[in-house]
């Protein structure tokens, strides 16, 4: 199993014309990649189907492994940013608020966003949201802070309530309560 016999051609190839008549010289040759064979003495192989490979004996088909999609005869890891839950004949986009850690490619599985950044479709990594903005994770884009909050830091969840100044208008002898950001 996982071997053929190979032909005339072969071996007329292999001896440069020195073998030009029967019996022709029998060697088994493993089967090529994305293709197996179980019938012993065989004289071809049979080719695997859409999204299998051979197995490393070629004597039947295997799944690429999750994080990997079959391109022709081989399994290719996912590149970044994409992930394959389970064997593929192509990786997908990470979702909108979801990545995949940019230092590994061969993702199972995508991350959720970290609260304080986003992450768009097909995200290789997070990234930060800027003072004035904020996420609570597994976002998209970063939403700037509504009237009457503020954020001063950058990668934050949450915008602060703005602090309320008492200013008192001699004038008017009345005073005031506003907020100090709008």
């Amino acid at each position: 199993p996982g071997k053929y016999l190979s032909d005339k051609d072969f071996f007329q190839d292999k001896y440069r014309g020195n073998v030009t008549a029967p019996p022709w010289p029998t060697e088994c040759l493993w089967c090529p990649a994305g293709e197996y064979n179980i019938v012993e003495g065989a004289t071809s192989c049979v080719q695997c189907a859409d999204g299998k490979l051979s197995s490393v004996d070629r004597a039947s088909c295997v799944d690429c492994p999750a994080g990997a999609y079959t391109s022709p005869k081989v399994c290719t890891a996912c590149p970044t940013g994409k992930y394959a839950p389970v064997a593929q004949l192509e990786c997908f986009d990470c979702h909108a608020g979801d990545y995949t850690n940019n230092k590994a490619s061969g993702a199972k599985v995508c991350l959720p966003c970290p609260a304080g950044y986003y992450c768009p479709a097909g995200s290789a990594t997070f990234s930060s949201c800027s003072s004035g903005k904020y996420t609570t994770g597994t976002a998209s884009a970063c939403i700037n802070c509504p009237g009457g909050q503020y954020q001063n830091s950058a990668n934050l969840a949450s915008c602060k309530a703005c602090p309320a100044v008492r200013v008192i208008v001699a004038a008017c002898k009345q005073d005031f309560v506003v907020m100090a950001c709008s």
